[in-house]
């Protein structure tokens, strides 16, 4: 059950014109986002098979292991910081607690490079 407070938005609405000129727009800009990874899978499957044995041979298991590890470390340490925070705002009340809890949301709405 929704409640209406009796107030309109006064921002118009888009028209159904400006909607399909910027379609063709949006496809042409993610066709041109899309090019740089069409580049590289084009490559990996015309490629020959030396460079990935190369690879498998001397730093790919490295890269892997390294690669797990960082992605274990990031995780315990974002559920350690995150659990800390969380329970820092919701038992405790003091100045400014009301911007922090705000504040630790922030990385779910925006990207770190966005917030960078």
């Amino acid at each position: 059950m929704t409640v209406s407070t009796g107030e309109r938005s006064t921002a118009p609405a888009p028209s159904r014109t400006m909607r399909l000129r910027l379609g063709p727009i949006a496809v042409l800009v993610a066709a041109i986002c899309l090019l740089p990874v069409m580049a590289v899978l084009v490559a990996a499957l015309t490629g020959s098979f030396d460079t990935w044995r190369h690879l498998a041979a001397t730093v790919l298991p490295g890269y892997a292991i390294n690669t797990f590890l960082l992605c274990v470390s990031v995780s315990a340490g974002a559920a350690a910081l995150g659990t800390a925070a969380a329970w820092l705002v919701t038992m405790t009340r003091f100045p400014g607690v009301r911007m922090l809890e705000v504040l630790l949301a922030l990385p779910l709405a925006f990207p770190a490079y966005v917030l960078a």
